[in-house]
């Protein structure tokens, strides 16, 4: 889970981290849209899928982008 107004992200019930102050993070659904705000629940299924998205992290020097992708898993991209 990823909660943008908290600034932190983790698996629920196993904790939490921070997400740094200088650390911008958005999320880009297919289904959903583009959102930075509330909270993002990424849901892997019992069969092993997830659901596509892209997560994108930037502060003033570097941009780093995750790729979730249901049939290869994540991929970062620099």
């Amino acid at each position: 889970m990823i909660d943008f107004d908290g600034r932190r992200y983790g698996i629920e019930g196993y904790g939490y981290r921070k997400i740094p102050p200088d650390i911008g993070i958005k999320v880009v659904d297919p289904v959903t849209g583009e959102t930075g705000s509330g909270t993002y629940r990424l849901s892997f299924q019992p069969t092993g899928g997830i659901r596509p998205a892209t997560i994108i992290l930037w502060n003033r020097r570097k941009k780093a982008t995750i790729e979730i992708d249901p049939v290869v898993g994540f991929v970062i991209v620099k």
